[in-house]
């Protein structure tokens, strides 16, 4: 039981760590070097992207899977729109919960572990909160919305 998923995970972290290390470092400096990207716009694009590309691709895959094996199943209207609305809540919740993660956990256990106090600047964590916030607001906006 929760044995074995506490093996699953350890030797996915493992493997995580092996190839960001590894072949994803790699690639981002070769790119870096070919368009002339400047490196902390690599890091906070194509890292961002290589990062949240698994939770992105994983949320449409079972979102389309669950709208794939619940057609022609339903016997009302009511019954598709129930469903519609279990599939875009697959996604979304997907995608709040990885946001979440990325933005709350993963800074705070970064503080946690490093030694010594952490400066950072002012203007970087306002930019990125705030985008954050307007992102959260407009997705709120559209799921009242029905879209």
């Amino acid at each position: 039981g929760i044995a074995v998923e506490l093996v699953i995970a350890v030797y996915s972290f493992v493997g995580i760590a092996a190839t960001a290390d590894g072949p994803l470092a790699q690639s981002l400096e070769t790119l870096c070097q070919r368009w002339r990207v400047p490196e902390d716009v690599a890091g906070a694009s194509f890292m961002a992207f290589g990062g949240s590309a698994p939770e992105i691709i994983v949320a449409a895959v079972s979102t389309m899977k669950a709208s794939v094996a619940m057609q022609g199943h339903h016997r009302t209207a009511l019954d598709a729109e129930a469903h519609s609305a279990y599939a875009t809540s697959l996604g979304i919740s997907s995608v709040v919960g990885s946001g979440m993660l990325a933005f709350t956990l993963i800074p705070g256990l970064c503080a946690l572990v490093v030694p010594r106090t952490l400066r950072l600047k002012r203007r970087p964590v306002v930019r990125d909160a705030a985008g954050y916030l307007l992102s959260l607001a407009l997705l709120h906006r559209c799921v009242l919305r029905g879209h």
